[in-house]
């Protein structure tokens, strides 16, 4: 069982450091380009979705940015509760 750890990290050293970062990169390029297009399919459905909840014109924004905000809400960074960094609320 050892073994193969051991075997298994001297061949991952085997790549090169330039090798990783295009491994890294293209890992990245790939879930870009399915983000973009999850969003895509959502955009190209909004009348689909407007007409299944019967919802007026002007309120379709409101679908689109809550699926916005719901797929950049792992974008932001953790805050702690009570952070100094984070925002205030918004007085209503």
């Amino acid at each position: 069982m050892e073994t193969r750890s051991v075997a298994a990290g001297r061949s991952a050293s085997r790549l090169s450091a330039e090798t990783r970062v295009w491994i890294g990169f293209g890992a990245m390029c790939v879930g870009m380009f399915m983000a973009i297009l999850d969003i895509q399919v959502v955009a190209s459905s909004l009348t689909n979705i407007q007409s299944a909840l019967k919802i007026p014109p002007d309120q379709l924004s409101w679908i689109q940015t809550a699926y916005l905000n719901s797929r950049c809400d792992g974008c932001s960074p953790p805050q702690r509760p009570g952070s100094r960094s984070q925002a205030s609320p918004v007085p209503a």
